[in-house]
């Protein structure tokens, strides 16, 4: 930041009591409460600070003063500061803007931002191993010390952020001092200063590992591990845990004498290693643009997450903190992970359990028991975004997963803290604005405008742009989407008329003012009917096309419009998509909400939850059909719409509407393994539906009985079905009716319950042809062939199955089809016709493979096991069965939990077939197992069976 036309130099220490200079002279600052204002100011990095914010906390726990004094106190600062400045003539220094106040002045006019730049060239000349001109830069940045950082301010908490990074990195810069030391040979001189920083340090274990090695260098190799048992007891006794790795490793090589210690050892390095075998759970996006700057936040935030288990970015909207977190997860390698988990796709805590589970690779588990057994043992980092919406859940789903889970690490995103004991909080700060604010700008202005190259008066614009927008990443951006309308003079004037206007506004808070004034700006730019729409799309939780768009709003003319807000940067493009889809970023999403009036926002809700009730039933009728595939492709998709629609018909009592989703939607959580979603979901419209149609209860009640089956539920199950048929039959609908009856006999056998099964499958399959559904014949065919298989009857079994399996296939219902084909195997395998067996499963894996299906493909993989043990295979069938329990826990699924009878005498078939040790060991392989693979796996089999 540069003082224009300033002709004093002002110098500021920070780095002990707070001191200033100019020319040269130290001036005095005044008592206490100046003091701290100057420090408010010097740490906001020439961002503009509002007033109320100094009053507040400039006089912390104190009555804070009027606005006049306020001024007083600014007025005699800049009197010290800027001795040369005519009377009245405004600040160029201490300037006042709007209603707060910002300090113009160069990073190096600061010692502590002069003393970071020594401190980052020296690690950097560390790390290059330049030894002598490391430690030479790092000595001298170090002189620069005269006592603890913002000494007079120590105890407010506007200075604790800063006083916090600037003591790490004095501590870091003088362990990487002495490291440079100790790879110069110097040995005797680093081993008594790395004596004193232990005892200042006692539970720095860098520190501890660069005495110990100074200590083995110098021929001390018992004082060395004299040194190492002392931290280990201390570490024991304080914290209660055991060294790190690193100096584990230390210690081994030490009594080794390893003459890998006399190579240069400068920076701890990850004991973590990447996994073998393929990645699970939701992992973070790829970011699209190049990071601009925060090298020393990064920095800063991988010491946090080195040294602590939960790690929050604090910060107001728009600062950038999901894009730092973004890069930190971009650079880590640990075994497990990074998992992922955007909050803004949900609005309720009820679903954060599901969330969580889907995130961390096992969305079927209902409890964070089964999530804390599926991470055993495992390290992991957490990427919680955007927390603030469920801040106190939240906090309690993070805590007892920290607690339970002793791997995991949890970085979070939000606009306050968790406030969780021993959260590590680091506030992510804007962008300087001269440096990497321009670049930002540069970039994006690129994006939309590549030919374009800032000519120097051109420069000097933008750096005064992203003065005024106080260095925040998303208004920059936002400012910089505006060269395909406006020059950069343009731009410049507009941001200053309406900046004053909107500066000093109470109505968004503290926290959020400086990106409320941005946004405010370009939202005052829209025309009445842009406004409405732009309220619309805010009910989008995720991206959405023009159809969508127009399906939420009242806009008459909606492409023009549409355009208006892409061109203004309120609603963004998203690249590479056909057809086009857009999107709101969150903070635009919003104030876009706020901004809607109650009923506006009422409306717009209503038609979103009546869009998405017609996406899920265009494709209800593609399940079951050869497009089944592509619509659970786009229900995936659609899937933080869905939640949204359900939370609204929740939230608004509209029973008919939650239940018809629900009972929509059942099928496809059936198949993808969204067991916990799909059973809360509908367990709530059910517990609060009022006076609804029997029908609709009936297909309600028949699409919870289904996941309740999977879910390893078949009493419960069982109930659903008896009391869907009934609710069917009193409706008159024969197709749910059909349904019921079907799913009421297969799992009232598993349930055990007492009634002519066979009776009831054939009533069953006369209903379904009654109603003219071949879909629903297929599905009850099926299970009537299975009930005869149980009963012994093995031929009408087959013929059964293999009418399901032709009606299947004729109205195209490929779920149906492949399931009486599992069916039809096992049939083999109870013939003896183990090759054939082998030959369905195949084709069958295959299929379920393709259309991306979860529960079907599990239970089929599991049945093929028990085809290749009878062919003889056994290793490739525990291969089998290693694959489907490793998979089988991601997402919290056990085929033998939903198929008690079949499930344990296939498990016993393999097990039983190898020595116990090959068996544990092959199962141990299969886990690591691509889908992929094992289809390999059992063509490979196939082919040397037939040869």
């Amino acid at each position: 930041m540069e003082s224009e036309d300033f002709s004093a130099k002002v110098d500021f220490r920070v780095l002990g009591t707070l001191a200033a200079s100019v020319n040269g002279h130290p001036v005095r600052l005044g008592g206490p409460r100046q003091i701290a204002v100057l420090a408010m100011l010097i740490t906001a990095r020439g961002a503009v600070v509002p007033a109320d914010r100094l009053a507040s906390e400039a006089w912390e726990n104190l009555r804070p003063p009027t606005p006049t004094t306020l001024h007083v106190y600014v007025s005699k600062l800049r009197k010290a500061l800027e001795p040369e400045r005519l009377t009245r003539a405004p600040g160029r220094l201490l300037t006042r803007e709007g209603s707060g106040y910002a300090l113009r002045i160069d990073p190096s006019q600061v010692d502590s931002e002069r003393f970071t730049e020594l401190a980052l060239k020296g690690r950097q000349a560390l790390e290059e191993q330049r030894f002598e001109e490391a430690h030479a830069l790092l000595t001298k940045s170090l002189k620069m010390w005269r006592g603890p950082a913002y000494a007079d301010v120590a105890d407010m908490g506007f200075a604790l952020p800063e006083i916090a990074r600037l003591t790490e990195l004095h501590v870091t810069a003088r362990e990487d001092s002495l490291a440079a030391l100790i790879e110069l040979g110097r040995h005797d001189i680093a081993v008594g200063s790395l004596d004193a920083l232990v005892s200042e340090q006692p539970l720095r274990e860098r520190a501890w590992e660069l005495l110990c090695l100074a200590l083995y260098r110098s021929g001390r190799q018992a004082d060395a591990l004299a040194a190492l048992r002392t931290i280990r007891q201390r570490l024991a006794e304080d914290l209660g845990i055991d060294p790190s790795p690193t100096l584990r490793d230390l210690e081994a090589a030490i009594l080794e004498q390893d003459p890998a210690l006399d190579k240069p050892k400068l920076l701890r390095t990850s004991a973590y290693v990447t996994p073998a075998g393929a990645a699970r759970g939701k992992k973070p996006p790829s970011p699209l643009t190049k990071l601009i700057g925060r090298a020393d936040e990064i920095g800063s935030v991988q010491h946090l997450l080195a040294e602590h288990r939960m790690v929050t970015l604090v910060g107001p909207g728009g600062v950038g903190k999901t894009r730092l977190a973004l890069e930190l997860t971009r650079m880590r390698s640990d075994p497990e992970g990074p998992f992922y988990v955007d909050l803004l796709a949900i609005s309720t805590p009820n679903l954060l359990l599901s969330t969580l589970a889907e995130a961390l690779g096992v969305p079927g588990a209902t409890c964070l028991e089964q999530m804390a057994a599926a991470l055993d043992g495992q390290k992991a980092l957490l990427f919680l975004d955007n927390c603030e919406h469920l801040l106190p859940d939240i906090a309690v789903y993070a805590n007892r997963m920290l607690s339970s889970i002793e791997g995991l690490r949890v970085l979070a995103t939000s606009r306050e803290p968790l406030g969780l004991v021993g959260e590590a909080v680091f506030e992510v700060q804007p962008l300087d604005p001269h440096t990497d604010g321009v670049a930002l700008f540069q970039q994006r202005a690129a994006a939309v405008l590549p030919a374009w190259h800032p000519q120097e008066a051109e420069l000097a614009g933008i750096q005064r742009i992203c003065d005024e927008l106080d260095g925040i990443p998303l208004a920059i951006e936002l400012a910089a989407a505006q060269c395909r309308l406006l020059s950069v003079e343009e731009i410049q004037h507009a941001l200053d008329d309406r900046f004053s206007l909107l500066v000093g506004g109470e109505a968004a808070g503290r926290r959020h003012r400086a990106l409320h004034d941005t946004i405010s700006w370009s939202y005052q730019l829209l025309s009445p009917g842009e406004r409405q729409l732009f309220h619309a799309l805010g009910v989008f939780a995720g991206a959405f096309d023009f159809e969508a768009a127009r399906a939420v709003s009242a806009c008459e003319s909606l492409l023009p419009t549409l355009a208006a807000l892409v061109r203004k940067s309120l609603v963004a493009v998203v690249p590479a998509t056909s057809p086009r889809r857009y999107r709101l970023l969150e903070s635009l999403r919003q104030y876009a909400l706020r901004q809607a009036s109650e009923q506006e926002l009422s409306d717009a809700q209503e038609r979103h939850m009546r869009w998405v009730l017609e996406q899920a039933q265009r494709a209800d009728r593609m399940l079951r059909s050869p497009q089944a595939a592509v619509a659970l492709a786009e229900l995936d998709a659609l899937r933080p719409e869905i939640r949204s629609a359900m939370d609204v018909s929740l939230l608004s009592r509209q029973s008919e509407v939650a239940l018809r989703l629900g009972s929509l939607l059942s099928w496809y959580w059936y198949r993808m393994g969204h067991l916990a979603e799909g059973l809360r979901w509908l367990t709530e419209a059910l517990d609060t539906a009022d006076s609804v149609p029997a029908g609709l209860l009936g297909q309600a009640l028949v699409g919870r009985s289904a996941l309740l089956y999977l879910a390893g539920d078949p009493a419960g199950a069982y109930d659903d079905a008896c009391e869907a048929a009934e609710r069917a039959a009193l409706a008159g609908d024969l197709s749910t009716q059909a349904r019921a009856l079907g799913y009421q006999t297969h799992f009232g056998v598993l349930a055990g319950a007492e009634f002519d099964a066979d009776q009831a499958a054939a009533r069953a399959v006369e209903l379904a042809e009654h109603c003219g559904e071949d879909w629903i014949k297929a599905e009850v065919l099926m299970i009537h062939g299975m009930l005869c298989r149980a009963a012994g009857d093995l031929h009408k079994a087959a013929d059964l199955l293999h009418e399901s399996i032709d009606v299947a296939e004729r109205c195209g219902h490929g779920w149906a089809a492949q399931s009486a084909t599992w069916c039809a195997l096992k049939t083999a395998l109870d013939t003896g016709d183990a090759r054939h067996a082998l030959v369905l499963a195949r084709d069958i894996v295959a299929d379920f493979e393709r259309c991306g299906d979860v529960t079907s493909w599990l239970a089929s993989t599991h049945s093929a096991a028990a085809a290749l043990v009878a062919l003889g295979y056994a290793d490739q069938a525990a291969l089998l069965m290693g694959a489907v329990e490793g998979h089988g826990r991601r997402v919290g699924y056990s085929p033998a939990s939903m198929d008690p009878v079949d499930g344990p005498r296939e498990q016993a078939a393999v097990r039983e077939a190898l020595p116990p040790a090959r068996y544990a060991e092959l199962l141990r392989q299969g886990h690591c197992l691509s889908r992929r693979e094992i289809g390999e796996i059992l063509t490979d089999v196939l082919s040397k069976s037939s040869s």
